[in-house]
């Protein structure tokens, strides 16, 4: 997560009209039932490329120098920022931060998993089907100081990658199959 100001970005994307919900800022989502037990939100970014037969997902390996679960592989995300203008404009930032990748579109809501930080705060993590720029796939560049590696991996993959946690593999696992054999597969738009 950055610094900058969330506004320093242009956000292009368009989203599946059964997003709406999300296109409040974190905080008015976090005032109305069932999110108001939240303190904090944050978003997953699932991107898949290729063909039905041979998809895979985009995960970024976590920085040894991390203080929470160093080394191990993840989607992008981060939590929402106060000058994120909506829930799918901080996934646009957060895909852009961590990848350099230009979010298209947002597809589909995955779902909502609820998990205790750090510091016992109460988290809320809004997971989306994400489709980047046609072509740009092979150009993810990460910030070394957060992750020191990205790839490209298949469902067979990920039984044996090292998640941060088991809830994020098993994320990960409904995540394909949702996205199954779909053509284009919710990642890298392919002209549709």
């Amino acid at each position: 997560m950055s610094t900058t100001s969330a506004r320093l970005y242009t956000y292009t994307h368009t989203a599946s009209p059964s997003l709406d919900p999300f296109v409040a800022a974190s905080t008015s989502l976090l005032a109305q039932p069932p999110y108001k037990h939240l303190n904090n939100l944050c978003v997953g970014a699932f991107i898949f490329r290729g063909s039905p037969t041979s998809r895979q997902i985009l995960l970024l390996r976590r920085a040894a120098t991390e203080p929470s679960f160093p080394s191990l592989w993840e989607v992008p995300g981060g939590g929402c920022e106060a000058t994120d203008l909506s829930v799918l404009d901080t996934v646009a930032r957060e895909v852009q931060e961590e990848t350099g990748l230009t979010v298209a579109r947002i597809g589909e809501f995955l779902g909502f998993v609820e998990f205790e930080g750090r510091t016992g705060s109460r988290w809320g993590k809004a997971n989306f089907v994400v489709e980047v720029v046609p072509g740009t796939e092979s150009e993810v560049r990460v910030d070394p100081n957060e992750h020191g590696e990205s790839g490209w991996f298949s469902e067979a993959d990920c039984r044996s990658v090292e998640f941060t946690t088991e809830l994020h593999r098993a994320c990960v696992m409904q995540a394909f199959a949702r996205v199954g054999g779909r053509v284009g597969g919710g990642g890298v738009v392919d002209g549709v």
